[in-house]
């Protein structure tokens, strides 16, 4: 089935074909059906026609310059045939059928068909599916092409900040071994700064060793201290209590080490985070006796007579 409209201001004209005649002719060639009558010149006045085509005959009405009704026959219609047509386009029926006129053909169609297409619609429903598909292509091959510049310029990158670590590294390195240094030099300047320096904890530590001790081994992390001594003395428990009157050296502890030393690890405690309690005064003395600081060398506590102004005996 095949169809064609065409327009007279706003009247459509729409002509149905049910059989079109099949036409052998190339993959690339293009046609369209036209209808015969389109094709012929349109009647001066108006009225009914029974109109000569190439192939069989039409009858035509036509009101006010318009084609309002139309039927093709295959040959001159019967009186019954055109009696129906005349009353269909609501004229009385005449039984008298008028001789088929040949009116030749016009220079150009009688009535508009609209936009004219630059080609036939199934060449351009073609070119629409080439187009979306070259778009696609277009589509996807600007997507691959900005990912791989994507993909190129972060390798890039990455090898620049691949270089710039490798060059930092060192000083990367150097600066946290810096700080760390830092950290213990601080570690040792507070300690010196509350008075607690090597010299003086190596006199205190020795003073407290047997008569026959060594200092072998001596290594200090901030508040933490771990000794080694070589003597004939044996017994941890008589380091530990060498030092249990020390302020500073207090917290002590000795172990046996491998090697056949003495291993001493002393807690430091700074003078200036140690609050003394004042003593009993005794008789009329006004001031109290503070507790030392470090070890008495001779290991004796010293005695303190405390007498009154009066010589009274307590």
């Amino acid at each position: 089935m095949c169809s064609r409209v065409a327009w007279t201001g706003p009247v459509a004209h729409t002509w149905v074909w049910s059989d079109v005649p099949s036409r052998d002719v190339g993959a690339e060639a293009e046609f369209a059906w036209i209808p015969e009558s389109l094709l012929r010149p349109a009647p001066v006045g108006d009225g009914v026609r029974l109109l000569r085509l190439v192939e069989g005959v039409e009858g035509q009405y036509w009101h006010h310059g318009v084609l309002r009704a139309s039927r093709w026959w295959a040959a001159a219609p019967a009186p019954d045939a055109w009696g129906r047509f005349m009353r269909g386009c609501g004229l009385p029926a005449d039984a008298c059928v008028p001789e088929p006129e040949d009116t030749g053909w016009a220079d150009r169609p009688w009535a508009s068909q609209g936009l004219k297409l630059p080609a036939s619609p199934a060449r351009l429903e073609g070119l629409a599916w080439r187009g979306a598909l070259g778009l696609l292509v277009l589509l996807a091959g600007w997507q691959l092409a900005a990912a791989l510049t994507w993909f190129v310029a972060r390798e890039r990158q990455d090898a620049t900040l691949d270089t710039l670590r490798a060059q930092a590294a060192p000083l990367l390195e150097a600066r946290e071994r810096a700080e760390a240094a830092r950290g213990v030099l601080q570690g040792y300047r507070d300690l010196a700064a509350a008075g607690l320096s090597d010299y003086v904890l190596m006199a205190d530590v020795a003073a407290g060793l047997p008569e026959d001790g060594q200092l072998s081994g001596w290594q200090r992390d901030r508040e933490r201290l771990q000794v080694a001594v070589r003597s004939t003395e044996t017994d941890p428990r008589r380091y530990v209590s060498a030092y249990q009157a020390s302020i500073v050296l207090g917290e002590a502890s000795a172990a046996p080490a491998r090697d056949g030393a003495m291993q001493l690890d002393f807690v430091i405690t700074p003078p200036s985070e140690v609050t003394t309690p004042d003593t009993d005064m005794v008789g009329g003395d006004a001031a109290g006796a503070a507790a030392p600081v470090g070890l008495n060398p001779a290991g004796a506590d010293v005695e303190r007579a405390h007498a009154d102004d009066t010589g009274a005996t307590p």
